[in-house]
């Protein structure tokens, strides 16, 4: 009985607020408040409270009544059927596994954004949606080169189909197209078959897990071609065609034998044995292995030899060990300073509250148990609860107990926004990794 009474509420036209409803309910508001409002229509105070604060654009039918006490006035519905809205999202997000509906949501809204996402509008428990939302997702789809009637067809294999042991062709096929012309891998080599039989229509589907290795291919492809490095795309290639015993990638070793060339005056032929070029255009892509190793060897020899060399000009995996000391070091200082009177009086103005006590204390904000908050803030819980044990008088102050102790996400946000909170985060790392003592925070600040 229930879910039909939802159903037909559902199916219900929404009343959208127009401007001359809010200056009523401001009117309203001036002879009341909230909880007198929620207590006298019986509809929840966090949904009277968004009404209020405008971030409601729109009523149902029935609270409209029990708000303003009349019915609404006719308004002209805007909205579109959205079953074949649901449709192409379900198809989209099955041909793209790192797309999300939240992605599709801020694409709908804008990058700006920052209401929460409404899922309603994919589970069907909205039913109309904006025209505009539509017409996006068909531009998505042709601006992919697939036209609607292929769409249609393609959303009711995908509905029709056995999701545990086969795909149709026709869902893999953009994505093999794109890992030929990308990286240069044909399809025939992730399908196991002749790939005219499947473009002749011989074969129509193919395994899904040779689905899910395409897919998994496919998004690996998308982040080495963005990252822009020859190595990591060489090194997705090296997944599929396989290595050649002996031999190293040329790619692996690029920067050092640049390195070499510039600073070293060395010439490429005498490492590779033949000219570079050929390397350059993609005619060969591994040199002898031995050749790799007296690459490297030298171009270490090298940087040990001449100290002067800046970091910037160093090979990418000469350069890590090198920053990863210098990092260490600049860590140190900044630990040792922010440990000093000025530094502490530092930390407690960037963990100083920005409100009063009572605002983070509201349900509005939302909570996070104290031994989850160090993850939320990017830090380790024993660095967090150090962090915590020093700093007893702001926690406690405005931390909430339940059963166990709890901090407003209100808080936790402003801390990861405020300047220099990175500073205190390494400051607290570092003495955790110096097997600095942690107090129990239960017992020793907040009890």
């Amino acid at each position: 009985m229930s879910t039909r009474t939802h159903e037909r509420r559902s199916l219900s036209p929404r009343v959208k607020l127009t401007e001359h409803m809010l200056q009523r309910l401001n009117e309203m508001m001036k002879k009341t408040t909230v909880s007198a409002m929620a207590k006298r229509t019986g509809l929840p105070y966090l949904l009277i409270y968004n009404v209020v604060r405008q971030r409601v654009r729109s009523l149902s039918t029935r609270n409209y009544r029990m708000i303003f006490g009349e019915s609404p006035p006719p308004q002209k519905q805007s909205k579109t059927d959205g079953a074949w809205f649901r449709e192409m999202v379900g198809l989209w997000l099955y041909l793209n596994d790192d797309a999300t509906k939240a992605d599709l949501y801020l694409e709908f809204h804008g990058r700006g954004h920052t209401r929460r996402v409404d899922y309603r509008i994919f589970t069907g428990q909205t039913r109309l949606v904006d025209p505009e939302w539509v017409t996006h997702m068909e531009k998505k789809f042709s601006g992919s080169g697939i036209d609607p009637d292929t769409v249609r067809r393609w959303s009711r294999e995908l509905i029709r189909g056995n999701p545990g042991d086969y795909v149709p062709y026709a869902l893999v096929r953009p994505l093999l197209t794109f890992l030929n012309d990308h990286m240069g891998i044909h399809p025939t080599t992730l399908l196991h078959q002749w790939s005219r039989r499947y473009e002749s229509g011989d074969l129509k589907r193919i395994s899904r897990k040779v689905y899910e290795r395409v897919r998994n291919l496919k998004t690996r492809a998308e982040a080495a071609l963005a990252s822009g490095s020859r190595l990591e795309i060489e090194k997705i290639r090296e997944t599929v065609y396989i290595p050649k015993a002996g031999y190293t990638l040329f790619a692996a070793v690029a920067q050092e034998l640049a390195f070499l060339r510039k600073y070293a005056h060395r010439g490429a032929k005498q490492y590779l044995g033949r000219s570079i070029s050929v390397y350059k255009r993609g005619e060969c892509k591994r040199l002898p292995t031995w050749r790799a190793k007296r690459i490297r060897q030298d171009c270490r020899y090298f940087i040990e030899r001449d100290s002067h060399l800046p970091l910037k000009v160093l090979p990418h995996a000469m350069r890590e060990p090198l920053l990863d000391a210098l990092v260490k070091v600049l860590t140190a200082r900044t630990a040792d300073l922010l440990s000093r009177d000025e530094g502490i009086r530092l930390e407690k103005q960037i963990l100083r509250p920005s409100h009063a006590s009572g605002e983070y204390k509201k349900k509005i904000y939302g909570f996070t148990r104290f031994d989850m908050a160090g993850k939320v803030l990017g830090m380790r819980k024993a660095a967090f609860d150090l962090m915590v044990a020093e700093n007893c008088e702001i926690f406690r102050r405005i931390g909430t107990y339940s059963h166990r102790w709890y901090l407003s996400d209100l808080y936790l946000k402003e801390l990861s926004q405020k300047r220099h909170f990175n500073l205190i985060t390494a400051k607290y790392e570092w003495l955790t990794q110096k097997g600095r003592p942690t107090r129990r925070i239960n017992d020793r600040c907040l009890n």
